[in-house]
This record gives C-alpha cells, sequence and structure tokens, in this order.
C-alpha cells in the first residue's frame, strides 16, 4: 500500500498484482484526523486585511481593552482585530484589559473569543514578554474582582476541553449579562 500526498490529505492507495488496475481507497476518517489546523481561532470570511490594517486594528483593540469600551471593542472584533494578538511587549488584549478595567471589559473578549471558536485556555494563560498572564497584572494592579475572575476561569478551562469550556463560558457569559 502506497499514500498520495495531495491537496493537504494523504490519499492511500491499493495496487492489484497487474499494476494497471489501480484503485484509490475512499480517505478514511483516520487519514482526514491527520490534517491539523495550526489556526487556533477560527477566521473571519472577510476578505484578507493588510499586515499594517490588521496591525492597526489589533492595536485599536488593545487600547479600547485598556480603557473599558466595550461598544469599540465589539466594532473593531467585527473589523477583524485578533483578540488573541500580543503587541511588541507579548500582552493581548486581555491583558490590557485585566491591568485596571472591571470584569466585564475581560468577559466580553474571552466570550467574543469563545464564540470565534479559539481555545480560552490559550487566551486566559498567555504569557507577556515578562513572562506575566492577564491575571498576574491584575494581582499586581490591585483589581481583586478581575483577578478572581480570571481565576476561576482559568479553573475552569483545566477542567474541562476547548469545546466544553467554551461552551460552558458562552453560557455563562449569557446568563451573567443584562
Amino acid at each position: 500500500m502506497f499514500a498520495v500526498k495531495g491537496f493537504g490529505f494523504l490519499f492511500p492507495l491499493s495496487f492489484s498484482k497487474t499494476m494497471q488496475e489501480r484503485k484509490p481507497l475512499q480517505a478514511n476518517a483516520s487519514a482526514k484526523k491527520q490534517v491539523k489546523s495550526k489556526i487556533d481561532i477560527a477566521k473571519s470570511e472577510k476578505p484578507a486585511l493588510s499586515k499594517k490594517e490588521q496591525e492597526r486594528l489589533n492595536q485599536a483593540l488593545m487600547d479600547a481593552a485598556f480603557n473599558g469600551k466595550n461598544t469599540t471593542i465589539m466594532r473593531l472584533i467585527k473589523a477583524g482585530a485578533d483578540i488573541a494578538a500580543k503587541n511588541r511587549h507579548g500582552k493581548t488584549a486581555l491583558h490590557h484589559a485585566a491591568w485596571k478595567m472591571p470584569v466585564q471589559t475581560c468577559a466580553l473578549l474571552i466570550e467574543q473569543y469563545a464564540k470565534a471558536g479559539g481555545d480560552i485556555r490559550k487566551l486566559i494563560t498567555a504569557k507577556d514578554s515578562d513572562g506575566w498572564m492577564a491575571l498576574h497584572l491584575a494581582t499586581t494592579n490591585k483589581n481583586t474582582k478581575t483577578a478572581q475572575f480570571l481565576k476561576s476561569i482559568e479553573s475552569l478551562a483545566n477542567i474541562l476541553d476547548k469545546e466544553e469550556s467554551n461552551a460552558f463560558y458562552s453560557s455563562f457569559a449569557e446568563c451573567t449579562s443584562g
């Protein structure tokens, strides 16, 4: 049995004794599972942004998170800002929100990340260039409620797998909003 690589999949081929009667086997589920995407968050179906435009949106998202402007955060996410993007210091929008903003801004970022299919464990545990997570920044700045919130979400995310933690968090956010 041989394998032919094409379009990112491995297609096993079976050969008969005459070599002229080649029959490709249908790609089974295990062959499909071998192909994994390296993208952590679902990409928008909008046309791709230029690198400069993407960086501008990401920085604007971090600024809005730092200042707790939740409506601006939603607008920027819809425009294509990447919630998990890091600045030159390795900080995400969640790091900026955890520094001084109330729980609602952090909750909004985590909720939107979960809705987009991102792994909230990776977002919550992302470290900046100094090795600090958003939880560390909230604690250092005595942002106690945000620190407690981030710790509880991190604990939950470590117990559940990605799909379960995202589904639970989305349900939790819907129940607590409004």
